[in-house]
């Protein structure tokens, strides 16, 4: 990243990021990271290239796929046998599940009323 506290995809120095923690490698060499202060869970492929997997800069915790989703301070993060990826929100109490392929969506991990 570029060293500085803020939001941007990009190769290497051109991407920001604001709080990163928790940081998860799948069996390709891709590393998935929380990014508590951005509100989202960012992918770095093995060539170096940054994206966004789920969440936009405002915060929430809303449901879906693509720009839909709203993360609020994720923060922790694993993956299941299956790919897929179960991700903790500071703020609001939830852990959320991202199906990875074919095209990502995101889903309570957890039943109703249970936390």
């Amino acid at each position: 990243g570029s060293g500085t506290a803020a939001f941007a995809n990009g190769t290497g120095t051109a991407a920001s990021f604001n709080w990163p923690n928790a940081i998860l490698c799948d069996n390709t060499g891709n590393l998935y990271l929380c990014d508590q202060l951005n509100n989202m869970v960012r992918k770095i492929t093995p060539s170096g290239v940054v994206s966004t997997l789920a969440g936009t800069t405002a915060a929430g915790i809303v449901n879906g796929s693509g720009d839909q989703v709203r993360m609020n301070g994720p923060f922790g993060i694993c993956q299941d046998s299956q790919g897929n990826i179960y991700v903790g929100n500071n703020t609001g109490n939830v852990i959320r599940k991202i199906v990875v392929t074919p095209a990502f969506t995101i889903s309570p991990a957890l039943p109703a009323g249970l936390t």
